[in-house]
């Protein structure tokens, strides 16, 4: 599984992220 697929879903699911 691609690693940069699941930092970017994780970096989406992230409320702080998403915030900023």
């Amino acid at each position: 599984m691609p690693t940069a697929k699941i930092a970017r879903l994780l970096t989406n699911a992230s409320p702080v992220e998403t915030t900023s």
